[in-house]
């Protein structure tokens, strides 16, 4: 790639595969974990609330519109407070970071789009930190990501991003 192909902020580009960025990460993740407790283990976070609030918790949830609103950030809270320890439960040496992708654009896109922003986002195969004990001393190893690769996601027209690999700059 030289030098003038590198694209930038206020550059227009043309789409040749759209396959929109989404997001990175890993399929175990904090969002779809605080979904499905919320579903499967509402009962279960409510009876805990009530135990917690036993004098609060039935007068609010029979008042009013506002209360329940109330009580109801307080039960995603708490699935969201259990899903980030299922996320570590269940991460484990060798999980991919990836980038997941959508095939479908927030509104429409047409010819060339302009770049409005970009960042960065790192991919690779976890390797959790370790601690080795040894006799004399102790010996400690930082997490990462191996095979850690970097990729360009630009944002086109504000309401997209697409990584740079599936455009090709346009130049005027």
């Amino acid at each position: 790639m030289t030098k003038k192909d590198i694209i930038r902020v206020d550059d227009k580009v043309r789409i040749i595969n759209p396959e929109f960025f989404v997001r990175c990460g890993y399929e175990n993740n904090r969002q779809s974990h605080t979904e499905r407790i919320e579903i499967v283990n509402r009962d279960d976070i409510i009876e805990l609330i009530k135990n917690v609030f036993p004098n609060h918790f039935p007068k609010i949830i029979s008042y009013s519109k506002d209360s329940m609103a109330r009580w109801e950030s307080v039960i995603h809270n708490v699935a969201k407070a259990l899903a980030y320890e299922a996320v570590h439960e269940n991460m484990k040496s060798g999980e991919e970071r990836k980038i997941f992708t959508s095939k479908y654009s927030v509104g429409s896109y047409f010819g060339n789009d302009v770049v409005t922003d970009i960042k960065y986002v790192k991919t690779g195969t976890y390797i959790p930190p370790h601690i080795y004990h040894g006799v004399w001393d102790d010996d400690y190893e930082p997490g990462g990501l191996l095979n850690e690769k970097v990729h360009k996601i630009l944002q086109i027209d504000f309401d997209n991003w697409i990584e740079d690999i599936n455009v090709e700059k346009v130049n005027d």
